[in-house]
C-alpha cells in the first residue's frame, strides 16, 4: 500500500473587511473582535507591511489606534485609555463570525472607481486628508490624483496618477 498526500482542494483565503466582527489569534489566545482598518503600514523593518487593525475587549490589545512605535499615527479610534486596539496579519484572523451589512469591499479586489476607470483596491481606513473611511484604489490608467501618498503621508503604493481615494 503506498501512502501519499491527499489532494487539496483549492479553498479561498477567507474574506474579511471593514466592519466585520471576526475571531482572532493573539497571544495564544482568540477573540472577538471588530476590523476597523486594512492596508499597508511602515512597520520600520520590511517597509509596507499590509495589517488589519481590529479592537478587541477592552484591555485585551496593546494600543488606541496607533500602530507600534508610531504613536503619532492614529489608523483608528478606540474609547480612551482602553488599550483595545491590536494590529495583525492576515494569519492571525481565524474566520468572520458576523460579515457587516451591505457591500464587503476588501483590500485587493477589483472595483469601478466613476469617471476615472478600473483599478484594485489598495488602502480601507481613516485619513488625515479628511473623515470617515476611504478607499484607495490603484488604478489601471493614468486617470488618478496621486501615487497613493496624500499630505506626505502614504498610504499605499502604486505608480504617480495611478492613486485615487474615494468613499
Amino acid at each position: 500500500m503506498k501512502l501519499g498526500k491527499k489532494p487539496t482542494k483549492n479553498r479561498k483565503a477567507p474574506k474579511f473587511c471593514v466592519g466585520d466582527i471576526v475571531l482572532v489569534s493573539y497571544t495564544d489566545h482568540e477573540y472577538k473582535g471588530t476590523v476597523h482598518f486594512h492596508g499597508p503600514i511602515n512597520d520600520g523593518k520590511k517597509g509596507l507591511v499590509v495589517y488589519y487593525g481590529v479592537e478587541l475587549g477592552d484591555g485585551e490589545g496593546e494600543s488606541e489606534g496607533t500602530f507600534g512605535t508610531q504613536g503619532d499615527r492614529v489608523y483608528f479610534s478606540t474609547a480612551p485609555n482602553s488599550k483595545s486596539a491590536v494590529f495583525l496579519k492576515q494569519k492571525h484572523l481565524l474566520k468572520v463570525l458576523t460579515p457587516i451589512n451591505g457591500k464587503r469591499l476588501c483590500v485587493g479586489e477589483r472595483v469601478q472607481v466613476q469617471g476615472r476607470g478600473k483599478g484594485r483596491i489598495k488602502f480601507i481606513g481613516p485619513t488625515y486628508f479628511g473623515p470617515h473611511l476611504w478607499y484607495g484604489v490603484h488604478l489601471d490608467d493614468k486617470m488618478g490624483r496621486n501615487n497613493g501618498m496624500v499630505q506626505k503621508i502614504r498610504y499605499f503604493e502604486c505608480p504617480t496618477k495611478h492613486g485615487v481615494f474615494v468613499r
